[in-house]
């Protein structure tokens, strides 16, 4: 089974609105947001990592992600709180960062240069610890983790610098 990583921008008000809508009138307004993302987000505020969630966890903390979960970068992939809004199509529960919390990883995250991010990168390693999705041994894989983390990058200056809130999710 595959599992990609979603990332979501939206203002504090809004992400209120989706825990508020859901507790008090069992109303699920995040789901149907995402029925019709196309329609309800603006470019870049709905966007995927794929597969290269674990890899940058383990690039960037030197730890498989069971490991990893209480290193601060995490968070940036895991979200630091549980947003209670479930949602169908989800492997684990959507969580969330608030707006300082991104604004908080966002400087973290451009400290990081693309030699230090791949800095930690040992396919065989990679590969013997079942870092997901594995066969790091691919030439394009470095590529890949390197993109995905500057989108990542990208995704978090946009939201900082817009003050939202990040939903994350698995699918």
């Amino acid at each position: 089974m595959s599992m990609n990583h979603f990332l979501l921008r939206v203002s504090e008000t809004r992400l209120k609105e989706y825990q508020r809508s859901f507790s008090v009138r069992n109303i699920n307004l995040l789901e149907s947001d995402l029925e019709k993302a196309d329609e309800v987000f603006t470019e870049g505020e709905f966007t995927s990592i794929k597969k290269s969630w674990e890899g940058m966890v383990y690039l960037i903390t030197g730890k498989p992600f069971e490991e990893a979960l209480t290193e601060p970068f995490t968070s940036i992939i895991t979200g630091k709180h549980a947003l209670e809004v479930p949602l169908e199509k989800a492997i684990v529960a959507p969580r969330f960062l608030s707006a300082g919390e991104v604004h908080q990883a966002w400087q973290m995250l451009s400290l990081i240069t693309d030699d230090i991010f791949i800095s930690r990168y040992d396919a065989g390693l990679m590969n013997q610890l079942s870092i997901y999705p594995g066969n790091w041994e691919v030439p394009e894989a470095r590529s890949y983790l390197i993109r995905g983390f500057n989108h990542v990058k990208d995704f978090y200056a946009r939201a900082s610098a817009h003050d939202q809130s990040v939903i994350v999710f698995l699918s």
